[in-house]
Order: structure tokens, then sequence, then C-alpha cells
């Protein structure tokens, strides 16, 4: 965090690291984007989402109901999915804050 001395030069460089969040225009919340290869890819994941969910709540937890199609679950791309929420930018922020502060500034009194 090269030399930051005031809150301007803070607001400057934070930006870099906090892209993964969109705040809405006027509202309190935020918009994530999510990468999928196609419309038929978004289905699909959504759908993985779904059957999953249905697995975890099953009695006997150990096959989703015949009555879905395809009733097969692709765990790798809801994998995929959660690591795009991964927030890696900021856990880099964070690292660079801490460096920052030095031991002395985060130790508990």
């Amino acid at each position: 965090m090269e030399n930051i001395k005031t809150l301007e030069e803070l607001k400057a460089f934070v930006p870099r690291y906090f892209h993964k969040l969109e705040p809405v225009r006027n509202k309190a919340i935020f918009t994530c984007k999510v990468r999928v290869y196609n419309y038929f890819d978004m289905v699909s994941v959504a759908a993985n989402l779904l059957k999953l969910c249905a697995l975890a709540t099953h009695d006997d937890g150990q096959e989703v109901s015949e009555l879905v199609h395809n009733n097969s679950i692709d765990v790798n791309r809801i994998i995929e999915l959660a690591l795009q929420f991964m927030p890696y930018d900021q856990a880099e922020l964070a690292d660079e804050m801490y460096s920052m502060l030095g031991k002395d500034a985060t130790e508990q009194k």
C-alpha cells in the first residue's frame, strides 16, 4: 500500500480491490456477475444447485428423485460457481492493510 497517508489516497487505492460487487443505483444492494458459457449453461448451473439442495434435504440423502429430469448432479460446476464468489482481491487488500499497520496496530490492548 504505497505510502498512503491521507483518506483521499486510500480512496484512490482501494477500488482496484473491490470490483466483485457492483452497487445498484439508489439502493443499498449490490449485484454480482457470474460467468457462464451461454444460456443453457446458466440454466444447468441453476438446475445443479437445485438438485444438490434436493439431495441434501432428501430423507436418505442418497439420490435425487426420479421425478427430476436428468437427475445427475455436476458437482464440479457448482464448485466452479462457488469459486467465482471468493473475494480474493479483498483478501489481498486485507493482507496489504495488515502489513501496513504492523504488528503493534493489530494487537489487542
